[in-house]
Order: structure tokens, then C-alpha cells, then sequence
């Protein structure tokens, strides 16, 4: 999804590449605020953007 997001417009607003070291993973969110979808609630701020697609 995330080199689909990168070659195709999804959205006409920004979408954010996020990544978490801990579970070595990606996925894609449509605000810049991190909501880590591995770890639940124990690990939910886990994680930073990589990028942000216009």
C-alpha cells in the first residue's frame, strides 16, 4: 500500500508514511499524529513520519 500511495494520488489530502523501530513496520495515516496499530495501548505514541505524500 505504502508504494501504491506513492505512485498513485489516494487522496487530495496528505498522507503520512509512519514507522515503528520496534516492530521494524510501516502503515499509512491521513494525520501526522503517530496511533501505532502493532502494540495497542501499551505502546501507541511508539513511532515517527517517515514522509508525508502531497
Amino acid at each position: 500500500m505504502i508504494a501504491l500511495a506513492k505512485l498513485f494520488k489516494l487522496t487530495d489530502n496528505s498522507v503520512y508514511i509512519q514507522y515503528c523501530p520496534m516492530a521494524d513496520a510501516g502503515w499509512l495515516s491521513n494525520e501526522s499524529k503517530i496511533i501505532n496499530p502493532y502494540y495497542g495501548s501499551s505502546m501507541l505514541s511508539c513511532g515517527k513520519v517517515q514522509q508525508e505524500i502531497k
